[in-house]
């Protein structure tokens, strides 16, 4: 099994080169997701530690867990999942993140 560190590593990899725009949500901030868009996951996200862009990640698994009652953490899937979030995200910049989640994480 992969280390969770790397499916996020991979994840901000593929956001990396979105250029950095200004007023970013700071990582001690606190984000409330259901204002909170897919343009601003994909321009804020590339400027998160690791460790915080793991946090956001987890706490939208998370919360895909409770909308649709699975309580499996598997890392192969939500790799698999991160990366259609993402594409998503960047082809449907006004969507809601949560609503791309859903879409992504339970609506296959």
């Amino acid at each position: 099994m992969k280390p969770l560190w790397f499916v996020y590593t991979l994840i901000l990899g593929l956001l990396i080169s979105t250029p950095a725009q200004a007023g970013k949500k700071q990582a001690d901030e606190k984000i409330d997701f259901s204002d909170f868009t897919c343009r601003d996951f994909i321009e804020d996200f590339g400027d998160l530690s690791r460790e915080d862009a793991a946090a956001m990640l987890i706490w939208i698994d998370g919360y895909l867990s409770v909308v649709s009652g699975d309580t499996v953490l598997d890392f192969k899937s939500m790799e698999q999942y991160s990366e259609e979030m993402v594409e998503l995200c960047k082809s449907k910049k006004h969507l809601k993140l949560l609503e791309a989640a859903r879409r992504s994480g339970i609506e296959k």
